[in-house]
C-alpha cells in the first residue's frame, strides 16, 4: 500500500510541474479556447496508446523469451541489449503524455470556474477532475509496470 501511495505522490507532482505551466501560459498569452483545444488535442488516441502499451511489453517479452529459450551467447548481444533500452525508453513518451494531461487538466479548472459561473462550468470542472484522476490512475500504472 504504501509503494502504491509513493507511486500517486511522485506522479502527482510530475504532473504538475509538466502541466501546469503550459497550460497558464497558453491561457495567458492565447485564451480560454485555445487552451480548451490543447486539453482536447493533449490526450493521445488509441493507436498511440496501443503503440505505446506495446513498446512497454515487447522489452519484458522477449527478455522472457530470452531467459528460457535463447542461449545467452548471442553473437550480438550488444545489439539485442541496445534495442531493448530504445523500446522501452520509446515506451515512456505515453507516461509523459498522460502526466501533462493530467496537470494540465488540474490547472484548467480555474479558469473554467473563474470564466463563467454557471452549471455548464461545474460540470466541466467535474470533467476536468475526472479526466486528472484517469491520467494519474494511467501514469501509476505504466510507472509502476515499468519497475
Amino acid at each position: 500500500m504504501n509503494s502504491i501511495t509513493q507511486y500517486a505522490k511522485r506522479e502527482f507532482y510530475c504532473a504538475v510541474l509538466l502541466g501546469t505551466v503550459p497550460c497558464a501560459l497558453t491561457t495567458y498569452f492565447y485564451g480560454f479556447q485555445e487552451t480548451l483545444k490543447a486539453l482536447i488535442a493533449s490526450n493521445p488516441s488509441t493507436a498511440v496508446f496501443l503503440w505505446s502499451i506495446f513498446l512497454l511489453l515487447l522489452p519484458k517479452g522477449i527478455r522472457s523469451l530470452r531467459m528460457r529459450y535463447i542461449d545467452n551467447n548471442l553473437t550480438h548481444p550488444g545489439f539485442l541489449t541496445q534495442f531493448l533500452e530504445v523500446a522501452n525508453e520509446a515506451s515512456t513518451s505515453l507516461l509523459g503524455i498522460y502526466r501533462t494531461a493530467a496537470g494540465f487538466a488540474m490547472i484548467f479548472l480555474i479558469p473554467v470556474v473563474v470564466k463563467e459561473q454557471s452549471m455548464q462550468s461545474f460540470g466541466m470542472a467535474c470533467y476536468m477532475i475526472l479526466f486528472s484522476a484517469g491520467c494519474l490512475v494511467m501514469c501509476c500504472v505504466l510507472s509502476g509496470w515499468k519497475k
